[in-house]
């Protein structure tokens, strides 16, 4: 597992878009949160008041709230971790490096695991980086910080993680379909941000149908971190990870992952 780790790693370390993608997504990470918080403060000055609270006084950044806040806001950007795997495989086929492996020993699919495991790492390492600012965030504006209330709906964390791996699952398949990068990132984004959002919308907006949004395969696994804010408007929303959405988010990581390794297992790599 080490070894598959390290070699993908390798390819990855001296190229641009490595970088560029991890850091930007680090600097969205940070900068969300914070920014947040000065733009609260800024429209609360001389601002509506809701129930005499100004909108800073809502408990936005309070331990129990904030992981819930938190991972919502940036499970959007999060697409930006998913075009690693996407301009890698892409790479691979570009630059017939994938014959290479095969030649050298490395099974295809050996090659896949080594792509899954580092999307795993990455998922995991910005999954701390949240529980990290999350600390920060709540420390500094939460009235309350004893341990229970920290971590108190800390399982956002863990659910965010799962939502970053899916994406890079779902976004590797693609590209195993595609096989060009370039062509790859403008469907996902159009897909992603157009045609899976009129559809979201449309499905949501019947409420007898708003649980078939489990099947959308990027919103079917980000479902599994709701909406949390029309509650401070007092409507019901669900505060916590539910199971039916964990299955649903597990159930789209694995069909992505068999659909991966059936796919390339098919591909031609001449």
């Amino acid at each position: 597992m080490i070894r598959l780790i390290s070699l993908e790693y390798m390819k990855l370390k001296n190229t641009t878009f490595f970088w560029l993608f991890t850091g930007l997504f680090a600097v969205v990470l940070i900068a969300v949160p914070i920014f947040s918080k000065y733009f609260l403060d800024f429209i609360s000055d001389g601002g509506p008041e809701f129930g005499g609270l100004k909108i800073n006084d809502l408990p936005f950044f309070d331990f129990v709230d904030i992981w819930q806040n938190l991972t919502y806001i940036i499970k959007w950007p999060a697409i930006l971790l998913a075009f690693i795997p996407v301009i890698s495989m892409a790479n691979e086929f570009r630059y017939g490096t994938i014959k290479q492996n095969v030649i050298d020993g490395l099974s295809r699919s050996e090659l896949i695991i080594s792509k899954l495991l580092f999307s795993g790492i990455l998922s995991i390492v910005f999954g701390i980086l949240v529980f990290i600012i999350g600390i920060y965030m709540g420390l500094m504006y939460s009235p309350v910080t004893e341990l229970t209330f920290i971590v108190k709906n800390l399982e956002f964390i863990p659910a965010f993680i799962l939502v970053l791996f899916g994406y890079q699952v779902f976004c590797l398949l693609i590209t195993l379909l595609i096989k060009k990068s370039g062509i790859t990132i403008l469907l996902l984004l159009f897909y992603f941000f157009a045609l899976e959002a009129i559809g979201y919308g449309i499905v949501k907006w019947n409420y007898e149908m708003a649980e078939a949004t489990s099947f959308f395969p990027m919103r079917g696994m980000a479902n599994i971190i709701q909406n949390p804010f029309p509650k401070y408007g007092l409507m019901q929303v669900y505060t916590e990870v539910r199971f039916r959405d964990l299955l649903a988010t597990l159930g789209h990581i694995s069909l992505y992952t068999f659909l991966s390794f059936w796919v390339f297992n098919k591909k031609d790599i001449r």
